[in-house]
C-alpha cells in the first residue's frame, strides 16, 4: 500500500504545481492585455492633439515632406520608438506565453500519463490483493487439513499403542490359557485312564468326573471364542495399516520399509524424522485421491525431503541414500505415471540448473556432493519442485 500513498503524494504535488502555472499564465495574459492596451491607446498628454487655430505648415514636395516629418517632429519620432518597443515587448510576452502554453500542454500530457499509470497501478494492486487473499485462504485451508491429519495420526497412533498393549496382554492370557489347556488335557487323560481303571467304582464318582469334564469343556469353548475375537481384531488392525499406506507401498518389496517405519514410530528414542516421514506418507495417501494435481506434487516433494532426512538419521552414506531414494522413486513413478514423476540426483554426477537448486561448498567443478531432496515433475514433465543438492 506504500506504493499507492507515494503515487497519491506525487499526484498532489503535480496538481499544486499545475495550479501555480495556471495562475502565472493568467497573470501573463493580464499583463499582455494591459501592455497591448497601453501601447495602442496613447494618452493625450503623451501625444497632444493639434489646436484648431494652429497654423498649418506650407506644402512641400512629397519626398521633402516625409523627410521633414520624421526628422523635425519629435512626437512622431517618440511614437515610432514607443511603437517598436511595444511591438518587441508584445512579441517577447507572446513568446513567453506560447512557451508557457506549451509547458502547460506538456504538463497536461504528463498528468494524463500519471493518471493512466496510477489507474494501471491500482488495477495491478487490486489483482495482487485478490491473489494474496486466495493464497491466504488456500494456506488456511491447508493448515486446517494438516491439523486434521495430525490429529487423525495421533488418534491412529494411540489406537496402535492401545492395540499393542491389548495384544501383549491377550498373548499372555493366551499363553496362560494354553498352559492351562495342556495341564487340563493331561488331567483329563489321567482322568479318563482313571475312569477306565475304576469303571467298576461307584456311579456317583463317575458322574462327578463327567460333570467336571463338561465344565472344563465349556471353559475351553469360551477361551476359543475369545481367541477368534482376538484374531478378528488383528485382521482389523492389518486392514487399517493398508488404508494408511499408499498403494505403491503395499508391494511385497516395500514390506521391510514398512516394518522399519512401524518399529521406529513406536520407539521412544526415535528421531523426529521418523514421525515427519510417516505424516508425509499419510498426507500423500490422501493427496492421491485429491482432484488438485498440485496437492499430489507437493506431497511428493514433502516425502522426498523427509525420506532423505530419515535415511541420514539411520546412518546411510550418500550412495546408499541415492539407492534407497531411487527404489522409492521407481515405485512412485510407476503408480503416478501421467500425473507426476520424481527424478533422483546421484552424487558425483554433474549438477544441472534446469532441475536442481545448488548450495555451493566451493570447488571448480559443479558436481553433486550431497542431496537434500529429489525433483518433482508435473504431468507435462516440467520441474514443479527442483531437486535440492550441495555441489
Amino acid at each position: 500500500m506504500s506504493g499507492e500513498f507515494e503515487i497519491n503524494d506525487r499526484l498532489t504535488r503535480m496538481e499544486e504545481r499545475l495550479q501555480k502555472l495556471e495562475h502565472a499564465a493568467e497573470e501573463n495574459r493580464t499583463q499582455i492585455e494591459t501592455s497591448t492596451a497601453h501601447m495602442f491607446t496613447p494618452s493625450e498628454s503623451e501625444y497632444p492633439q493639434p489646436s484648431a487655430h494652429a497654423e498649418l505648415p506650407q506644402s512641400v514636395p512629397a519626398q521633402e515632406k516625409d523627410d521633414t516629418d520624421l526628422s523635425a517632429d519629435p512626437s512622431l519620432q517618440k511614437l515610432t520608438m514607443d511603437t517598436a518597443t511595444a511591438q518587441n515587448r508584445y512579441n517577447e510576452v507572446l513568446q513567453a506565453f506560447t512557451a508557457k502554453e506549451a509547458e502547460l500542454k506538456d504538463l497536461d500530457q504528463k498528468l494524463r500519463t500519471i493518471d493512466e499509470e496510477l489507474t494501471r497501478k491500482k488495477t495491478d494492486l487490486n489483482a495482487l490483493e485478490d491473489k494474496l487473499r486466495v493464497y491466504e485462504e488456500r494456506l488456511a485451508s491447508g493448515e486446517t487439513e494438516l491439523t486434521s491429519l495430525q490429529e487423525k495420526f495421533r488418534v491412529a497412533n494411540d489406537d496402535l499403542n492401545r492395540s499393542k498393549v491389548t495384544l501383549e496382554s491377550q498373548n499372555e492370557e493366551l499363553r496362560t490359557t494354553n498352559e492351562n489347556l495342556a495341564r487340563r488335557r493331561t488331567d483329563m487323560s489321567a482322568l479318563q485312564h482313571q475312569i477306565e481303571r475304576e469303571r467298576d467304582q461307584s456311579r456317583k464318582n463317575q458322574q462327578n468326573a463327567l460333570e467336571e469334564y463338561k465344565i472344563l469343556r465349556t471353559k475351553i469353548d469360551k477361551e476359543q471364542e475369545g481367541f477368534a475375537s482376538f484374531q478378528l481384531k488383528i485382521k482389523e488392525t492389518n486392514s487399517m495399516r493398508e488404508r494408511i499406506w499408499p498403494p505403491w507401498m503395499l508391494n511385497p518389496e516395500f514390506e521391510n520399509w514398512k516394518v522399519d517405519l512401524e518399529k521406529s514410530i513406536i520407539t521412544p528414542d526415535s528421531p523426529p524424522s521418523v514421525g515427519l516421514l510417516f505424516a508425509a506418507i499419510h498426507s500423500h495417501s490422501a493427496a492421491i485421491r485429491d482432484t488438485d494435481p498440485k496437492t499430489l506434487i507437493d506431497s511428493l516433494r514433502d516425502i522426498g525431503r523427509r525420506l532423505y532426512a530419515w535415511l541420514r538419521d539411520r546412518g546411510l552414506s550418500e550412495e546408499e541414500c541415492a539407492d534407497a531414494s531411487e527404489e522409492w522413486g521407481k515405485a512412485i513413478n510407476q503408480h503416478c505415471a501421467g500425473a507426476a514423476k520424481v527424478d533422483v540426483p546421484r552424487p558425483g554426477n554433474a549438477a544441472e540448473v534446469s532441475w536442481m537448486t545448488f548450495q555451493p561448498r566451493g570447488g571448480s567443478a559443479p558436481d553433486v556432493v550431497s542431496v537434500r531432496n529429489w525433483c518433482v515433475r508435473d504431468a507435462q514433465s516440467r520441474p514443479a519442485h527442483r531437486a535440492e543438492v550441495i555441489v
